[in-house]
């Protein structure tokens, strides 16, 4: 997933402080915990990471820090560089999953850093903002002149999820430590246009650009500038401009959009939209900008499946539920109800994982037994890969109270079992000590998964569903 916006590049780890951390700390741990230290072969495989790190072999660096982790699940310098080998070749899930392990084990507070800011670059990468933000403010706080990345990917991140004030600052904080940086110039512009700032931002933009003249960021906040002042035509011309250098730039496109909607062309502007929601579905000015085209056009329903992800993305904007509220008040009152005809069941449950623990050494022979007490709520959620019109799915949500208990009745008649709307769940595993390695423990859903076909407006539809069906606690040797 890309992310959108103004364009802060980010690169790997200094290479430098890897191998410093990479030579310090097992020598830190073994002056510690004598019997605990790192095993040779551990750290032979991490240096064999490094090696192939400097060299941006990044497979060979997955691949050496995954057998140095298998001999030593507890070494967060094989994790670190697992999750850079995953953030350089765009895995960015995983470079999280491995970041966030490094900093759990938490064994030396460097790499711990170099973890949040692997992690939070993966975080913006995959358009998790506000993640991204936490992971920023909290190396910052550390070392607010050390980490210039930091302000760049937390400022994007304001600007991302429109907090422009806080953009403006940390932009101003970078171009500090990184004076005429012109990708910094530019964000900075975009945050100072956002405000109404537009003769400020004009003069940023023009500093970018005389940095490099070919920064589709400043000539989109040319363009901002000139909508902001109600000069549309003026504002389509120079985003045609920046189009021709980068024609699927998301804030070019999504302002064209804008100044379509402002010109009284919301279908234009919906599918311009269309191709940027394609690419990025959580870019929030593109599903905000939308959801409004949809309103103007009356299209109440088409309106709801974007204004439902604006609420999960910006829960503290209440204008978002609000409207959200409005619209499926109107659909229902519309006398368009959606029915269950029909439910058909997969045979076999799935297992979906919810957490992991850290990795867990015992000794041979001991034992170690972890419970946890969980309540399953049997809920219905829709497949993410429904390939369903706008209406329907406004439609499917508008009377989503009633297609559930619908959904939940058609799965006790196929399994003969009834269910409640939640059930009390305990659930224990035991980790035996041995040979093997560490282990963790992995929290599971057991998902059961099907179609249930509706009728909605007279056109019957399949809806792709998953059904919480119980949860279990499994051992899991750390790979």
């Amino acid at each position: 997933m890309s992310s959108n916006g103004p364009y802060i590049r980010y690169s790997p780890f200094p290479k430098i402080i890897l191998l410093i951390c990479l030579s310090v700390f097992p020598l830190e741990l073994a002056a510690q915990d004598p019997e605990n230290a790192v095993p040779e072969e551990a750290m032979l495989m991490a240096a064999k990471a490094y090696q192939a790190y400097f060299n941006d072999k990044y497979d060979e660096t997955i691949d050496f820090a995954t057998k140095g982790i298998k001999i030593c699940g507890t070494y967060d310098a094989l994790f670190m560089f697992r999750a850079s080998g995953y953030l350089a070749t765009g895995q960015y899930d995983k470079a999280i999953d491995d970041a966030t392990q490094a900093i759990l084990l938490g064994n030396d507070k460097s790499i711990t850093n170099l973890c949040q800011r692997t992690r939070a670059a993966a975080y913006k990468s995959n358009e998790r903002w506000r993640d991204a933000i936490s992971d920023c403010t909290e190396l910052i706080r550390v070392d607010p002149m050390g980490f210039v990345k930091a302000y760049g990917i937390r400022g994007h991140c304001y600007l991302m999820i429109g907090d422009f004030a806080k953009a403006e600052s940390d932009f101003k904080s970078a171009l500090e430590l990184q004076p005429n940086d012109s990708d910094y110039l530019a964000s900075l512009a975009a945050a100072q246009v956002n405000q109404g700032k537009s003769e400020i931002a004009i003069s940023s933009a023009k500093q970018a650009l005389a940095t490099d003249p070919k920064s589709v960021t400043s000539l989109w906040i040319l363009a901002q500038a000139k909508y902001n002042s109600n000069d549309v035509d003026t504002a389509l011309s120079i985003c045609e401009q920046a189009l021709a250098i980068n024609p699927t730039d998301s804030n070019v496109i999504t302002l064209k959009a804008i100044c379509f909607r402002k010109k009284g062309q919301p279908k234009r502007a919906m599918a311009l939209l269309d191709s940027v929601l394609a690419r990025s579905p959580r870019y929030e000015k593109a599903l905000r900008n939308r959801a409004l085209a949809n309103l103007e056009s009356g299209a109440a329903a088409n309106a709801i499946p974007d204004l439902l992800l604006l609420t999960q993305i910006a829960p503290e904007d209440k204008t978002y539920q609000e409207q959200l509220d409005d619209a499926i008040k109107t659909v229902r009152t519309s006398g368009r109800p959606v029915k269950v005809l029909d439910v058909r069941l997969d045979d076999n449950l799935t297992q979906q994982v919810v957490k992991k623990s850290p990795p867990i050494l015992l000794a041979a022979g001991s034992q170690k037994t972890v419970e946890d007490v969980v309540r399953v709520r049997h809920s219905v959620e829709v497949s993410d890969s429904w390939n369903a019109s706008l209406e329907v799915k406004g439609g499917v949500h508008s009377w989503f109270a009633e297609i559930e208990a619908g959904v939940r009745g058609g799965i006790e008649k196929k399994t003969s079992h009834t269910y409640g709307t939640e059930t009390e769940r305990t659930r224990s595993v035991t980790l035996n000590g041995g040979s093997s390695g560490a282990q963790r423990v992995v929290w599971v859903n057991y998902l059961r998964h099907g179609v249930a076909k509706l009728s909605f407006d007279g056109v019957e539809v399949d809806m792709p569903f998953s059904f919480r069906d119980d949860f279990d606690l499994i051992s899991q040797p750390v790979d």
